[in-house]
């Protein structure tokens, strides 16, 4: 059998007889030819092969020195180019012998110490980042770390040739390549406009697309994160991480830069918008995560046109300096309408993803939120009452079809058109329209007086349409923000002063708000106005809560919300401590400001002492402790100007003689308040005989 008629099946590994055996047959006749080819490629000369070479496409760059470094690269690591046929056999049975005894030393008890494949490494890394993206302590820069180590792995596989030195016959000034790697975006670069940068084991193309893969495109995120890091109260630069983060595509550091930023700032209607989009087109596929969408609807519903019940979404707020100065810009002037689409954009996404009779159920109720909070928005209310009736209707149309009785569902249908008629909204004409074309096939039999009755109330409602629309036409002529807020100021008087619902009050007050969140007076005015008129709970202590939110340096804001979740009720002393402590971790300008926050936070202690009652004693030692707390605040932060009257030290001899009769200890407490410049004061001194006495 000759050389070249050997065939090897691939399934039946060679055995080392089988070789020998096929040495012993042909070795005469072979090995002359084989000397005669070897012989004939040492006469070839190195020119020649550079010939040969150069007449490839592509390599007509090739030089003598190439050529030598190819074949010097052959005779070092000689693979199977050089090698007769046998020798390759042997080759393959020596690497299967040693892989064999390889495995059975392992079975023997011996660990496997081989270094982990390119492949392992990646996944390795992979499953890292899964894990860091859920640790809180990992910051952004450990995790593009990593991101660049895992691109590292998926690279090595691609790299692998022997023959590195033919990637420099491709050099050229202007060639432009397409890499891919394992994520969700493709870069381009410009190798001509690169400075070259050496890699170990990687063409000096492949590590420049490296560089600028893991590194350039990323690079402006990193800065923008140190930034945020050194500032977390600067808006600007949270929203330039967001922008960033787009646009490298990193869809984690995406989440988690929104998330750091809606911690320390109500987040606009349209930063919500864009984040709900990304999130539920991720829940689209992952149903596992539709939940963690819903609860981030809540909580961007509960920023904007607020029906209650938002409290705990609320984080505290930043310093004031940073959120005054830095955000009002990117903060003020919001199109009101964009409230209304993150309502929409919510009941849109429940029915997307109705399953069962109990969600039809629940996006009702959803709907009934929204038409509650927005419905009543004169020039987009209509946009969330359309999708009401349009979801109603298309069940009515699934009943129809089935052919069951729907008299239930049509009469809902018909509820709905008659309360969006009976509200004065932009497109009432319209919907009247509409309602006169659908019920002449759906309620043929429906009696003349009814319609009559309907077609008043629509007049009415057109009536009162007339009347508003000077206020919302001169509210979309208008582009100043300032002057869009005295027109609502001036229409939230007009419907005061006309008895208008309290909701349609609240809907302007969100309106005008919307427009400038940062308008601290205009917030303690709804705040007094929810507090009177709004039913709810959960509503007043919602608007408080967005209200120091949005105007956190504003201490009147702080000491309502303390007042109004004392007056409620719904909340417990130690969400009363979180709000204080949220309140004095803002950055005032005047000591009075603490002052004032202190003072508050010790009337409601003063109220909670239940006197001649067990607990009195440990009720009246918590207040002294707070007094002395705020005085210790006070004089570290200001010294004597913290507190230049002795209010607090005043209040604290009050209890003292009032609930302890420890006169001896108010004696000291006025001791005090002599030395501090008061004793030439008659009042104070009036004041000490009052409590000695």
């Amino acid at each position: 059998m000759s050389s070249n008629s050997i065939s090897v099946d691939d399934n039946s590994p060679m055995k080392e007889n089988d070789i020998n055996s096929m040495k012993d047959e042909d070795s005469d006749e072979d090995e002359s030819d084989i000397s005669l080819n070897l012989a004939k490629e040492k006469e070839m000369s190195v020119d020649e092969i550079l010939n040969i070479v150069k007449g490839i496409s592509g390599c007509s760059e090739c030089d003598v020195d190439d050529v030598e470094e190819w074949l010097l690269c052959d005779s070092n690591d000689q693979g199977f180019q050089i090698m007769t046929n046998y020798e390759i056999l042997e080759r393959v049975v020596d690497e299967q012998r040693g892989t064999e005894e390889n495995d059975s030393e392992t079975g023997e008890g011996m660990e496997d110490e081989t270094v982990p494949t390119h492949g392992e490494a990646f996944m390795c890394f992979e499953n890292a980042l899964k894990w860091m993206e859920r640790q809180p302590e990992c910051g952004g820069v450990q995790l593009l770390a990593v991101k660049r180590l895992r691109v590292l792995a998926a690279w090595k596989p691609m790299t692998s040739s022997k023959q590195r030195i033919l990637f420099e016959m491709f050099q050229s000034q202007n060639i432009l390549t397409e890499v891919w790697i394992y994520s969700d975006e493709a870069f381009y670069y410009n190798i001509s406009k690169i400075t070259p940068i050496t890699h170990v084991g990687i063409p000096n193309e492949l590590a420049n697309a490296l560089v600028v893969l893991s590194s350039t495109a990323e690079d402006g995120e990193i800065e923008v994160q140190i930034s945020v890091s050194k500032d977390p109260y600067n808006y600007t630069a949270h929203i330039e991480l967001i922008t960033t983060c787009q646009t490298v595509g990193d869809l984690l550091e995406l989440r988690q830069s929104r998330e750091n930023m809606s911690k320390l700032f109500p987040l606009t209607p349209d930063l919500w918008l864009s984040w709900l989009k990304d999130e539920a087109s991720l829940a689209d596929s992952d149903p596992a995560s539709k939940q963690a969408v819903i609860e981030l609807f809540e909580r961007a519903v509960g920023d904007y046109l607020c029906n209650g019940g938002c409290d705990s979404a609320c984080p505290p707020g930043p310093s004031p300096g940073p959120i005054a100065l830095s955000c009002i810009q990117a903060r003020s002037g919001v199109d009101s309408g964009l409230t209304v689409q993150v309502w929409l954009q919510y009941v849109q996404f429940a029915v997307n993803h109705i399953k069962t009779a109990d969600d039809v159920e629940s996006v009702r109720v959803l709907f009934e939120r929204a038409v509650s909070v927005a419905g009543q928005h004169v020039s987009k209310g209509s946009l969330i009452w359309t999708a009401y009736r349009q979801f109603e209707c298309s069940l009515l149309q699934h009943l129809e079809t089935e052919g069951v009785d729907c008299s239930r569902q049509r009469d809902i249908c018909v509820g709905l058109f008659f309360r969006q008629l009976s509200l004065p909204l932009l497109d009432t004409q319209d919907t009247y329209n509409l309602f006169l074309e659908w019920s002449s096939s759906r309620l043929p039999n429906i009696p003349s007086l009814a319609m009559d009755n309907i077609k008043l109330a629509v007049q009415h409602t057109l009536k009162e349409l007339l009347q508003i629309l000077p206020f919302e036409d001169a509210l979309t002529s208008s582009l100043d923000t300032s002057v869009k807020v005295d027109i609502f100021k001036s229409y939230i008087l007009r419907e005061k002063q006309h008895g208008k619902e309290a909701q349609r009050v609240s809907i302007l007050y969100e309106r005008a708000l919307a427009v400038n969140p940062l308008d601290q007076l205009l917030w303690l005015e709804y705040v007094h106005f929810a507090d009177r008129h709004l039913a709810s709970a959960d509503t007043v202590l919602g608007v408080c809560s967005r209200s120091t939110r949005n105007c956190p340096w504003f201490t009147e804001l702080w000491r309502q919300r303390l007042f109004l979740m004392e007056k409620y009720h719904q909340s417990s002393h130690k969400d009363m401590q979180g709000v204080l402590e949220q309140a004095l971790a803002v950055e005032y300008t005047s000591a009075s400001d603490y002052l004032l926050l202190w003072l508050a936070y010790a009337d409601y202690m003063r109220r909670r002492i239940e006197q001649d009652s067990d607990q009195q004693d440990q009720q009246v030692t918590a207040f002294t402790e707070l007094l002395a707390q705020a005085c210790e605040h006070l004089a570290q932060r200001f010294g004597l100007k913290g507190d230049p009257q002795c209010i607090l030290l005043q209040y604290w001899a009050r209890i003292e003689a009032a609930y302890k009769g420890d006169m001896e200890k108010v004696r000291l407490l006025w001791n005090d308040i002599m030395t501090q410049g008061h004793s030439q004061f008659a009042e104070m001194w009036l004041e000490y005989i009052l409590l000695e006495r």
